[in-house]
């Protein structure tokens, strides 16, 4: 795998009885019980010897929430900033303008919804509501 490209879709949407919840292929997360955040580009966790291809996508609010105390990739916050724009860390994994996008498609049966929140990124997250 090339170091340099990450596999997948940089956000995706996880539906689940909790109202849902999103994670990015730039991060994963190892076992460990602290710092168990590692960006794409680190193949296995030193601590616990996890490895990135075995191991989950992290959860998006867990990175922001954590990016700046355990020192992670600017450059990948950056870019996961840019593709999650205005991400609201206190919002419940039930609100929100994907939230609401989501379960309209899933009543409509139309698996369209994300490539259109991707085409048009701003999708509602900049508006006061």
């Amino acid at each position: 795998m090339d170091m340099t490209q990450h596999a997948g879709e940089p956000v995706t949407y996880h539906a689940d009885s909790h109202g849902g919840f999103y994670t990015t292929s730039l991060f994963w997360d190892c076992s460990c019980d602290e710092h168990y955040i590692h960006p794409f580009t680190q193949p296995d966790c030193p601590a616990c010897g996890d490895c990135r291809e075995e191991a989950p996508e992290a959860h998006v609010t867990e990175v922001l929430r954590n990016a700046s105390e355990w020192r992670l990739d600017k450059n990948l916050i950056n870019q996961l900033e840019e593709i999650f724009p205005c991400c609201d860390l206190e919002m419940e994994p039930g609100e929100g303008p994907l939230v609401e996008q989501h379960e309209n498609a899933c009543r409509m049966q139309d698996d369209s919804w994300l490539e259109a929140v991707y085409e048009d990124r701003i999708s509602g997250w900049n508006d006061d509501f």
